[in-house]
Formats: structure tokens, C-alpha cells, sequence
């Protein structure tokens, strides 16, 4: 085997792990989310299953359908130099450098490695993100794996139109 077999045979191995699902909701007012509100949302509007929960207010996790999410709630703002290309090529968000450039703290969403297929995992990751916008004062989400950054009314639009039909049958 020679030298660069090692680096072949690493990246291979590599590609196939699973990633987790991240996504950064971004907060003007020091606003986080509240474990209870949110969790109620799941239940009643999309009619998730949801066990284990554990922590509170800011930072949790919980089984979403057989699903992991965690939520932590960042004090700080994420460097403006990390957003600012994607801010000022957001075509659907004209605003998105000046209204920004002054966030003070996000929560990180994310969907771990689980044993659903990635669209069923997307299916909740997406769900967690809407009814954190729908229940809180969230200007927007940074969605790392995309690279995009999505104004919170652009993402409920689009949300809103999912039929709970087609999500898949939890059980």
C-alpha cells in the first residue's frame, strides 16, 4: 500500500458517516426559546412524539420521533466576517447585513446521527426550526450545511405549506 492508498482509504471511510443536521437561529432582543412553549407546539401542530427531556429554558434536548435534537442558546453573536458573504447575496432577504449586523445571541439547532434515513431527519430538523420561529422573536436562520441564511418569515412561508400528510408516519 503506498503512501497516498492512506489518504484514499481515509476519505472514503469518511463520506460515509453521517453529519449532523445544524442550524443557527438568530436573535435581535436576548430572546431564547421556552422548553414548554415549544414543546407544546411540537405536539399540538405537528403532532410529534416526544420523550427524554432534559434541561430547561435555552439549552435542552429531547427525542423528536425517535430523533435527537439539541438546543443550546449562545450569549454571544455569531463574527459578522463568518455571515457577511452569505448576507450580502441573501436574494431573498434584501436586508439581511443591516438587520444582521447587530444580533446578540443564537440558538444552535441540531438533529443527530439517528437511525431515520437523512430526509426523515431533515423532515425534523425543519420542524424544530419552525416552531422555534413560530414561538419566539427569531430574525432569521444561518443554516451551516447550506451555507444560507434564511429571513424567519421567508422559512414559515415555506413551512406553512408543507401538509402534515406528507410528513412520514412517526410510529
Amino acid at each position: 500500500m503506498g503512501f497516498f492508498d492512506l489518504f484514499k482509504r481515509k476519505a472514503s471511510k469518511d463520506s460515509n458517516k453521517k453529519q449532523p443536521l445544524l442550524a443557527k437561529l438568530l436573535f435581535n432582543n436576548h430572546e431564547t426559546f421556552e422548553l414548554k412553549v415549544l414543546i407544546d407546539h411540537l405536539v399540538n401542530e405537528w403532532k410529534s412524539s416526544i420523550t427524554n427531556i432534559n434541561g430547561g429554558n435555552g439549552k435542552a434536548s429531547f427525542q423528536l420521533n425517535g430523533q435527537t435534537v439539541i438546543l443550546t442558546t449562545v450569549i454571544e453573536r455569531i463574527p459578522f466576517t463568518e455571515m457577511q458573504s452569505n448576507a450580502s447575496i441573501a436574494y431573498n432577504w434584501d436586508t439581511a447585513e443591516k438587520d444582521l449586523k447587530n444580533h446578540n445571541l443564537h440558538v444552535v439547532v441540531s438533529v443527530i446521527e439517528s437511525q431515520h434515513d437523512e430526509i426523515e431527519k431533515a423532515q425534523v430538523h425543519n420542524i424544530v426550526l419552525a416552531s422555534i420561529l413560530t414561538t419566539t422573536k427569531c430574525i432569521g436562520i444561518y443554516h451551516l450545511s447550506q451555507q444560507l441564511i434564511i429571513p424567519s418569515k421567508a422559512f414559515l412561508e415555506i413551512a406553512q405549506k408543507v401538509k402534515k400528510t406528507d410528513l412520514p408516519d412517526w410510529d
